[in-house]
């Protein structure tokens, strides 16, 4: 089963006028955390990464991120499913961050793999800024190297304000984008 962007359309980046986003490439359950699988793991200055009822951007629950410091904490995606891309071929990832901080920005950032996984390279949006105690979307489109086949996504990115602070994340997407048309 799988997220269509169809299905959440407040959830996912409006496509410029001419073109369309293929199917969300992340299962429902890393996608919208309602009955979440774990495939995210901790990264970058934090300590834990679990469902939350405390916030949610759609449904009843998202994936709380709790800081260990006051710098850029990251979550990756687990190794088991990074999803499959076609080399060339424009993508976009997009989700919903609700960061309980005063004055915090994050950046979308993902890691593009060849065959084995071996690195290629890396995208990062431009700076986001966030309201605290409200859902920020961030998105970045990018297009797959030549010899890329899989792609990992950050899911977290962002500039925490101190120890134990906690940020959700919630419906995320990795969608490939056809057009124009």
């Amino acid at each position: 089963i799988r997220c269509l962007a169809r299905v959440v359309v407040a959830a996912t980046p409006t496509p410029p006028a001419g073109f369309v986003l293929g199917p969300n490439l992340l299962s429902a359950n890393d996608c919208n955390f309602e009955t979440w699988s774990g495939d995210y793991v901790v990264g970058n200055n934090c300590t834990s990464v679990a469902t939350s009822s405390a916030q949610a951007h759609t449904g009843t629950k998202s994936m709380a991120v709790t800081a260990t410091t006051s710098t850029f904490t990251t979550v990756y995606m687990g190794a088991s499913f990074y999803p499959a891309v076609v080399a060339g071929r424009n993508y976009v990832y997009s989700y919903w961050i609700y960061v309980t901080g005063a004055g915090e920005n994050l950046y979308v950032t993902w890691d593009w793999y060849a065959t084995g996984p071996v690195y290629l390279s890396s995208v990062s949006s431009n700076l986001i800024n966030t309201t605290q105690n409200a859902w920020t979307q961030g998105y970045q489109t990018a297009i797959a190297p030549a010899t890329a086949v899989v792609m990992r996504a950050y899911p977290a990115g962002w500039n925490a304000n101190g120890a134990a602070e906690v940020c959700y994340i919630d419906d995320c997407y990795v969608q490939q984008v056809f057009g124009p048309y």
